[in-house]
């Protein structure tokens, strides 16, 4: 049998790009999924990206943390100012929201996640465009 580009044979390259294409956007989307899990660790601030240029921290900065607890609990230094409050994880929208000892909250967009790295963006108007990036370290 001669194949002549008909029939059902015709059809078998356009199916098995659309396999590949549901595989990979299946693959993609089960890679971006974050469990709380993964973030029960004490992260520090390592850098800031904004318009592709990286930043290190000020000196002020420089023993900056977040220290996400399994309770749900966080602690947290920021210029050198300690904070304290509850935590959540919205798998939905990708962010952890802060809830602070005084009742006010923040939003934290969650960018990427590895089991040394975090990167996140407040979701504030002012710092919405710049990346603060973390790295695990020891408790």
């Amino acid at each position: 049998m001669t194949y002549k580009g008909s029939g059902i044979f015709h059809f078998m390259p356009q199916k098995g790009m659309l396999v590949f294409l549901c595989l990979s956007s299946w693959a993609i989307g089960l890679s971006q999924y974050i469990e709380k899990e993964d973030l029960y660790q004490k992260w520090k601030l390592e850098k800031y990206r904004e318009a592709n240029e990286y930043y290190a921290p000020e000196t002020l900065e420089l023993d900056d943390f977040l220290h996400l607890k399994q309770d749900m609990r966080f602690e947290a230094i920021t210029e050198g100012v300690s904070f304290t409050g509850t935590w959540m994880l919205n798998t939905n929208g990708a962010y952890i929201e802060l809830k602070y000892v005084d009742g006010e909250r923040e939003k934290l967009r969650i960018q990427s996640l590895t089991s040394f790295s975090l990167i996140i963006t407040y979701d504030m108007e002012h710092y919405r465009y710049t990346e603060v990036h973390y790295h695990a370290c020891e408790q």
